[in-house]
């Protein structure tokens, strides 16, 4: 190690080009961990890890956070009338038009099956609710053609960080109940967390 400059035999060049190719492979497969394969939206881990930075900004500085979880209406019947593979192109174009949609400081992630969430950083309730449905309105609009016409609709449910959420998985939980509350109510819809 150093900074003053030297040059290397075949030999040593050959064991750099080495340690190069398993740096790479590595920084491949951290990314590949980071995001899903599908969508190219953040993994669950990884969006989790955003959800603990913007608690760790709340408790520090005070900027506000919400949480938006959402999930695709009626997505089994969607599988199981046209197939998987047409399954896989709406959770491709949900995900693409919702990041088109989003700001730079929101983060986004799909949580598991059809389920996706949205990190709104430095957005209070309100500000966050006109995001989401600008998200369920521009989703509402995707044109299918494999779907034979159905729109695709979405439910959404928000939860700004609150000091009743002491852990992660309590603010998770308040916008999860959000979102089924959106579900009962009709769906296609955004809720906030009582």
């Amino acid at each position: 190690m150093g900074t003053e400059p030297r040059t290397f035999s075949a030999a040593e060049a050959d064991i750099l080009k080495g340690f190069a190719g398993i740096i790479v492979t590595q920084l491949e497969l951290s990314l590949a961990v980071r995001r899903d394969s599908l969508t190219g939206c953040f993994s669950r881990s990884a969006f989790e890890g955003f959800l603990r930075d913007a608690a760790d900004a709340k408790r520090a500085h005070g900027r506000p956070a919400t949480l938006a979880l959402f999930d695709v209406d009626h997505f089994k019947s969607i599988n199981d009338r046209f197939g998987h593979p047409v399954g896989d192109v709406v959770l491709k174009a949900l995900a693409e038009v919702t990041q088109s949609i989003l700001r730079r400081s929101d983060q986004f992630g799909r949580l598991g099956g059809e389920e996706f969430g949205i990190l709104m950083n430095n957005a209070n309730l309100g500000a966050a609710s006109l995001i989401a449905e600008r998200a369920r309105e521009t989703i509402e609009k995707l044109n299918l053609p494999q779907l034979g016409g159905p729109a695709v609709t979405v439910s959404f449910g928000l939860a700004e960080l609150g000091p009743q959420h002491t852990k992660i998985a309590d603010w998770i939980n308040s916008a999860d109940a959000a979102l089924y509350h959106a579900k009962r109510g009709g769906r296609n819809c955004v809720k906030h967390a009582a």
